[in-house]
């Protein structure tokens, strides 16, 4: 879900009176599940965005834009992908006590990744994500790779469930 955190003055957004709160369900039809969708979703001039205002009510906007002007919102963050592995040489399991909360997160998400240059290790990729990443086009992806044949993957992470990241790097590559 993907939910607005503030309304940029002088907006489209603002224009429309959406309010802070206020949950963006599909744009053009096509589900926003968190910042990505939105952001590639909303590239188009013309948009009818489904919402759910924050008292419950559904509404459609439709939205004719002047080319490249934002839609004018700041969107709440999104969950983070947690990392599913346990590695010996995690470099989060390294850090002293004491230091900011948010330092400890161990995060494995590809949208971390092309939006903000966090390492994933792909662990955790679905076949869903995977397409996504490739209908978008996502790059860069910063991908840890600490072996690449599998079994020696699987012992390094610590995570008998790993996927083949070959098979995984030569489908990016592609």
């Amino acid at each position: 879900m993907v939910r607005v955190a503030r309304v940029l003055p002088d907006s489209i957004a603002e224009a429309l009176a959406i309010p802070p709160g206020t949950e963006l369900l599909r744009v053009n039809g096509r589900a926003v599940s968190d910042f990505l969708d939105w952001e590639f979703l909303t590239a188009e001039d013309e948009l009818v965005v489904d919402a759910r205002l924050p008292g419950e009510e559904e509404i459609v906007y439709e939205v004719e834009r002047p080319e490249g002007e934002p839609f004018g919102v700041e969107l709440e963050p999104p969950p983070v992908r947690r990392c599913a592995n346990r590695c010996e040489f995690c470099f989060v399991e390294g850090l002293p006590s004491g230091l900011r909360k948010n330092l400890y997160i161990r995060d494995d998400d590809y949208r971390l990744s092309f939006a903000y240059g966090n390492f994933a290790t792909l662990s955790n990729l679905r076949a869903a994500d995977m397409a996504r990443i490739l209908e978008y086009r996502l790059s860069p992806l910063y991908v840890s790779v600490h072996a690449t044949e599998h079994e020696a993957r699987k012992t390094l992470l610590n995570n008998p469930r790993v996927p083949d990241v070959m098979a995984q790097l030569r489908a990016l590559a592609e």
